[in-house]
């Protein structure tokens, strides 16, 4: 079971409940956990130089909107959209692209976005992102 702590203010203002915003605290710190250790052993020389990438959630975020976008960020610049966060739901969905979600016409009714997971059943996202490699998204796929 994971630890749930307070979460950060950035997660609080965006998401409508507190254990919402936990739970997107806890999933970017175990993305990042696995990333970092991803990049150490595999990409050492990347690693010792600080080329190393870290997610968060996109500055730009702002209240308003359905979505807001996870980011990939190498020294201190935005480089894509890792995932987008449903704000009412919590649902994680993968991203067509910089400026939407993708959307899955085969399973979903017409509007409908299908999402392998949510923010409000945390724990098979992380174990989802505790996985080597779980920075390139594989994970946002629907099998």
């Amino acid at each position: 079971m994971a630890v749930i702590t307070a979460p950060t203010a950035r997660a609080a203002e965006l998401l409508p409940t507190t254990e919402l915003a936990q739970a997107l605290d806890l999933y970017l710190a175990q993305l990042n956990l696995t990333t970092d250790t991803d990049t150490r052993e595999k990409y050492p020389s990347l690693y010792a130089a600080g080329q190393q990438i870290t997610f968060d959630i996109d500055p730009g975020a702002r209240k308003a909107g359905k979505f807001f976008r996870i980011v990939a960020v190498r020294q201190g610049r935005v480089e894509s959209v890792h995932a987008f966060i449903e704000r009412a739901t919590g649902k994680v969905v993968k991203a067509a692209g910089w400026a939407a979600p993708a959307k899955s016409t085969a399973k979903a009714t017409k509007g409908e976005l299908l999402s392998r997971y949510t923010l409000a059943d945390i724990e098979p996202l992380l174990a989802a992102v505790s996985v080597p490699s779980a920075q390139y998204g594989r994970y946002l796929y629907q099998s």
